[in-house]
C-alpha cells in the first residue's frame, strides 16, 4: 500500500523563475531594514525551501532572530513556520514540531484564529508523517473546527484531507474516501482546481486498494487530463 503524506508549504516555481525571484528578493533586501527586512528574509527562506532546505533555514533563522528582538509577532510566527518547514524538509521532525508549537503559542497569545488553525493543521501533517495518526487526526480536527468558524474553505479542505490521509495510512479506506471526497468538493467550490485535481489521485488510490480498479483508473485519468490541460495553458 502506498503511503500518503502531506508536504508543508509546497512551492511550484520552475528553477529559472525561482532563481530570478531569489535574486530579486536579495537585491531588495539590501535596500531595507526593520520589519520590511524580516518580511524579505522570510520570503527568501520560502523560495529556497524545496531547492536547498539548509539555505532556507539560514534565512529563516535570521528572520526569527530579528522578529524576536523587535517584538514583531506576525513576522515571528511566519519565521517559526519557515523554520518548521525547513527542518521538515531536512528530516528533523522533532525540530519541525518544536517550531510549529512556537508559532501556535504566539498565535494563541495574539488571539489569531487563522494562525492557530494553520499551526494545528501543520502539526497534524508532521505527526501524520511520523505515523502518529490519531494525534494527526486530533490536530486536523482542531484546525478544521476553526477553519469552519472563520470561513476558510481551503483551510477546511486541507484539514479534512489530512484526516483522509491519516485514515488511508491506517487502512480505513471507507473513512479515507469519505474525507477525500469532502475535501475535493470544498477545494472545487473554492476554485482551487490544482488541489482538487491532486485529490483525484488520492481517491484513485483508495479505489485501487479496495479492488475497484475501473474506478481507480477513471480517477487517475481525470487527474492526468487536468494536469495536461494545465500544462497547455
Amino acid at each position: 500500500m502506498k503511503k500518503l503524506t502531506i508536504l508543508l508549504l509546497m512551492f511550484t516555481y520552475g528553477s529559472l523563475a525561482n532563481n530570478a525571484r531569489i535574486d530579486s528578493l536579495k537585491l531588495e533586501l539590501t535596500k531595507v531594514e526593520g520589519p520590511a527586512q524580516v518580511t524579505l528574509l522570510n520570503k527568501i527562506s520560502a523560495s529556497y525551501l524545496r531547492v536547498n532546505p539548509d539555505t532556507s533555514l539560514f534565512y529563516a533563522q535570521k528572520a526569527y532572530t530579528l522578529a524576536e528582538t523587535g517584538a514583531l509577532d506576525d513576522a515571528f510566527i511566519v519565521a517559526c513556520n519557515r523554520m518548521a518547514a525547513a527542518y521538515y524538509y531536512k528530516g528533523d521532525y522533532e525540530q519541525a514540531v518544536s517550531y510549529q508549537h512556537k508559532a501556535l503559542e504566539v498565535s494563541k497569545q495574539m488571539g489569531d484564529q487563522q494562525g492557530i488553525a494553520d499551526a494545528y493543521n501543520k502539526l497534524g501533517a508532521v505527526y501524520g508523517y511520523l505515523g502518529e495518526y490519531e494525534l494527526s487526526i486530533d490536530y486536523a480536527l482542531k484546525a478544521s473546527d476553526i477553519f469552519k468558524v472563520i470561513g476558510d474553505t481551503i483551510g477546511l479542505a486541507g484539514g479534512i484531507q489530512s484526516i483522509g490521509n491519516a485514515r488511508y495510512n491506517q487502512g480505513d479506506f471507507k473513512e479515507a474516501l469519505r474525507n477525500f471526497k469532502r475535501s475535493h468538493k470544498l477545494y472545487s467550490s473554492a476554485g482551487d482546481s490544482f488541489r482538487a485535481t491532486s485529490l483525484n489521485n488520492n481517491i484513485g488510490l483508495v479505489y485501487w486498494n479496495t479492488g475497484q480498479y475501473d474506478s481507480a483508473v477513471g480517477y487517475y485519468m481525470i487527474a492526468k487530463e487536468a494536469y495536461e490541460a494545465a500544462d497547455d495553458k
